[in-house]
């Protein structure tokens, strides 16, 4: 693994903070598992260099809030793991269920769903239930 990444020239650095954060025309310069440095023009001795002109970069991305959006503006996409560039490919060659394994470095297994339309087998474990939602303090109760 390179010691550092610098990744140039990204037309946008979208980050995932609070505030979704859009750095515009800058360079994102990583060490190891951690984001060094975001800025214009920025340099590193011996940083493996990736060229992302026109390119958006999602440091931090979360592969089920993110993944959509970047599979419908993105030309082409370079997936960095643990610190390391595993993939750059065009978005045509890929879906995204492989730009997801790409990401996390396996393949998702996707829980068996029940035949039924209706709903939930009584055989099916409840895997989430919630009662007493409140919205700006007015609560609702669940009905079931």
């Amino acid at each position: 693994m390179p010691a550092q990444i610098l990744i140039k020239n990204a037309a946008a650095i979208v980050t995932c903070d609070t505030h979704d954060t859009i750095f515009r025309d800058f360079d994102l310069l990583i060490n190891g598992p951690e984001i060094k440095e975001i800025g214009p023009k920025l340099t590193a001795g011996k940083a493996e260099v990736i060229d992302a002109t026109g390119c958006f970069v999602y440091p931090g991305l979360i592969i089920t809030y993110r993944i959509a959006e970047v599979m419908s503006i993105a030309d082409r996409v370079a997936v960095l793991r643990d610190g390391e560039n595993v993939a750059s490919l065009d978005i045509q060659e890929t879906g995204s269920s492989h730009l997801s394994e790409l990401m996390i470095g396996r393949r998702l297994e996707t829980p068996a769903r029940p035949a039924t339309a209706s709903g939930p087998s009584s055989e099916t474990p409840v895997r989430l239930s919630a009662k007493g939602i409140s919205l700006h303090g007015e609560t609702k109760e669940n009905p079931g």
